[in-house]
Order: C-alpha cells, then structure tokens, then sequence
C-alpha cells in the first residue's frame, strides 16, 4: 500500500470517528442496542452508513450540491422515523421480530446518515484525497470504533437496569430525538 493510501485511510478514520462522537446515529445505534442484539444493531448501523456513503463518495463533485438541497427534508424524514420509533417503543407490550427491528434501524439511521455531519465529513476526505477506497475503509473503520463504543456502554448500563426502564428510556431517547432532528432541519 501506497503512503497515499495509507494516509487518506487515516485521515478518513479519524475525521468520521470525530464526527461520529455524540451524533444521532451513535445515540441511536447504543438505544437499539439495549432492546436488540448488539452485534446485529452494529452491523445494521454500519451497513446504512456504508450504503449511505458508497454512491456519494464516489461521486462527490455532482452529488454534494444534491444532497445539499435536500438535507433538511432527509432530516425531517430521519426525525419524524425515530418519533415514530419511540413512540412505537413507549406503548409496545410485545417485542417485534429481531428483522423488523433491525429493518427500521436500518432505515432510520440510513435517512439520518444522507447529509449528516459523518457523511459530510466522509465526502470532505473522499473529495481532498482524490481516493475513494482508502476513504471508504478508513470512514467504516472510524464509524465502527465509534459506534462499537457507543454499544459496549450501552451494554454495561442494561445490565444494572430492567429491560422494561431502558425499554421507556429508549422510546422516550428516540422520541425526544426525533424532534430535535427535525426542528434542526426546519430551523
């Protein structure tokens, strides 16, 4: 590997593991790993991070004045999807499936990746280093060292708690995040 490469792959990993920290699909990804097996919600939210980046980073110059026009409402979709996330987890007295469950935290952090902070961030690198793998690879492995963080804690603080309080705790998480999400884009 050239030192470019190597470089860019280092640039790319610590820009996304920095714009990663306390963003929304971190908090997310750590709230559905409290109901859901946390290895399936990691690989979930790595995989809508990777299908968020792939096409932009690829085609950074033409895309980024597209996604740009349309953040707020992609914005507006993530919210009110993790609303409805938390009100769904508030009032449900029966766990759905592990598939449905990881389909919308797919769904949800994938709208919440599309022209949020991390894919910006990604796009920056993709476009000042000129390669697209080596940003591809070193934005997963930051995006995973940040959310596998975010998870293992996660994980520490379900075990000193009732499933049924982090059950409310994450509904209410989700709830309250969605309306920050989209009051953020339509402010």
């Amino acid at each position: 590997m050239s030192e470019r490469f190597v470089g860019a792959i280092g640039e790319s990993c610590v820009s996304v593991f920095l714009a990663e920290l306390g963003d929304k699909t971190m908090l997310a990804t750590a709230v559905m790993a409290l109901r859901h097996n946390p290895v399936h919600v990691l690989a979930a939210s790595l995989l809508a991070y990777s299908f968020a980046n792939i096409v932009p980073v690829f085609a950074a110059s033409s895309l980024v004045s597209l996604v740009s026009s349309y953040a707020w409402l992609l914005r507006v979709l993530a919210g009110a999807l993790f609303v409805a996330l938390g009100i769904a987890s508030l009032f449900s007295r029966v766990r759905a499936s592990e598939c449905e469950s990881l389909g919308a935290t797919f769904t949800a952090l994938l709208l919440s990746e599309l022209g949020d902070k991390t894919q910006l961030a990604t796009i920056a690198v993709a476009l000042a280093s000129g390669n697209p793998h080596a940003t591809l690879i070193g934005g997963v492995l930051g995006y995973l060292a940040a959310n596998a963080m975010s998870v293992l804690v996660s994980s520490r603080v379900s075990r000193r708690v009732s499933l049924d309080v982090l059950g409310k705790a994450s509904g209410a998480l989700f709830v309250a995040l969605g309306i920050v999400v989209v009051l953020s884009a339509l402010l």
